[in-house]
């Protein structure tokens, strides 16, 4: 029988980590471990931790090494085959092991699979997330990621079950990378292996709390996900393209953060005919009128409706 090895980090959720570990112990299909990765967390995460009782829950504890090390280190820990990735504030219905299931049965050859998901944003909006293709009714082998992925992303961490196997041979999250390690390693997977996705949808990401701009290392993170993976966008269109909406999205914040020099280089590597007529327009507004319109967005989203460059 098919087991999953839930792999957690934790550092400082004590809000969150009850709601988290309850939605997985409510899961339909119950052929499952819980590795959790306790990353120095200061406040009563483990407390939290401990308050369940249920032998399948391992607690593990660390000094602070960040997510990539703590998650590297669950999957290292774990006892079975395939690897299912939560984050310690997010939350699975109750069908998703089930559904992740499914679509391995379905497709016993691939190593990657995932679920649909939504996004809860500020004052409780769901979104639901936006593919530039349709996805269709039923499961289905991925035949290329990133012309899925260009709005929002077809895969999420919280989403997917990789198998051991593979996430071991990419060499699993770069401890490099501080923000934007899930993006990297869903990218190297989606280039090396077969991957299958289930239009279901069975998790729910609590965005309520990001603010990517306030994160010192945010933009230099991601700008190191691009220069690893451009060596391949040379023979790869649907990459290139993937690539560029990146850079778009980073130049709009270097140039909000006053990144001038950032701002051109990334400008100067997007293929323009990649971009829409709106995100052409945004790539050449002042930082006041790029920030302005961020105030918009928040207080659309506060009204139900989400707007962005992507749609």
């Amino acid at each position: 029988m098919l087991h999953f090895s839930v792999v957690i980090p934790l550092y400082n959720k004590a809000g969150f980590i009850e709601q988290t570990l309850k939605s997985v112990l409510d899961q339909s299909y119950q052929e499952f471990e819980v590795i959790i990765i306790d990353d120095g967390s200061t406040d009563s995460s483990v407390e939290k931790v401990r308050s369940f009782k249920d032998e399948r829950i391992k607690l593990f504890q660390q000094e602070n090494k960040g997510a990539s090390e703590a998650r590297n280190k669950g999957v290292q820990l774990s006892s079975y085959e395939w690897i299912a990735f939560l984050d310690a504030d997010d939350i699975w219905y109750g069908n998703h092991l089930k559904e992740l299931k499914k679509c391995i049965d379905t497709f016993p050859e691939v190593n990657v699979v995932s679920n649909a998901y939504e996004i809860a944003l500020e004052n409780d909006f769901i979104k639901k997330p936006q593919f530039s293709l349709p996805i269709p009714n039923q499961s289905f082998i991925i035949d290329d990621y990133f012309k899925y992925s260009l709005i929002d992303p077809l895969f999420w961490t919280s989403s997917i079950a990789v198998k051991k196997a593979a996430f071991d041979s990419i060499g699993g999250f770069d401890v490099n990378i501080s923000s934007g390690q899930d993006t990297d390693l869903i990218c190297r997977l989606a280039l090396n292996y077969r991957l299958a996705f289930n239009p279901k949808k069975t998790f729910l990401h609590l965005k309520h709390t990001e603010n990517n701009l306030s994160k010192s290392n945010y933009l230099d993170s991601r700008i190191k996900i691009i220069e690893k993976l451009k060596p391949e966008e040379s023979h790869n269109h649907n990459l290139k393209k993937y690539l560029d909406i990146n850079r778009f999205s980073l130049a709009l914040q270097a140039k909000i953060r006053k990144r001038k020099k950032m701002y051109r280089t990334l400008k100067t590597q997007i293929d323009l005919k990649n971009l829409s007529s709106k995100q052409k327009f945004l790539l050449n507004c002042p930082a006041w009128t790029l920030v302005l319109l961020k105030k918009v967005q928040k207080l659309l989203i506060k009204s139900g409706v989400y707007k962005s460059a992507f749609n």
